[in-house]
């Protein structure tokens, strides 16, 4: 029984390991293939799609997101520390409402809330934001409960004695 059982799990375990690994081999397949069709045949496969990277309208979006996510770790790092050190330390009058007001917009879908910073940047005037600004706005808003919650849910656990001398 222990054998059959045994053998069950492995055969899952590679159907799981096959599914998660078969798309990236067809994803591969398709960047080494000399036309926009998948090419399984090795002996046409090229490197060109990949010289295409190389280009400015390829490079520079990529380079403004990683500026992008520099500004915004910083940014969400700093502010979600502050607001989780504010809420977990110095336990300040209404800090469980207070937390429960900076991690509600976990319960909201992340495309709702992007279309939503759009639609109130543009429908108040704001065009000017919906530039790297608006984005590095959007994205805090997006990221700062996920910070917090990490941050604050470290510092509940944390013997305070220790930072006592």
């Amino acid at each position: 029984m222990d054998r059959i059982l045994s053998l069950c799990f492995r055969l899952s375990l590679f159907l799981i390991l096959a599914f998660i690994a078969l798309p990236i081999l067809v994803v591969f397949a398709a960047s080494v293939s000399p036309s926009a069709a998948i090419s399984f045949d090795p002996s046409q496969w090229t490197l060109a799609w990949f010289a295409e990277l190389a280009d400015r309208r390829w490079l520079d979006p990529f380079l403004l997101s990683i500026k992008l996510a520099a500004a915004v770790t910083v940014l969400s790092g700093l502010l979600g520390f502050l607001a989780a050190y504010a809420v977990a330390y110095q336990k300040c009058p209404g800090h469980e409402a207070i937390m429960a007001i900076l991690v509600s917009p976990l319960a909201v879908p992340q495309i709702v809330k992007g279309v939503a910073i759009v639609l109130l940047l543009s429908s108040t005037g704001f065009y000017s934001l919906l530039g790297t600004p608006g984005l590095v706005m959007a994205h805090i808003i997006l990221t700062l409960p996920f910070v917090v919650r990490m941050i604050a849910g470290a510092m509940y656990n944390f013997d305070t004695s220790l930072l006592k001398p």
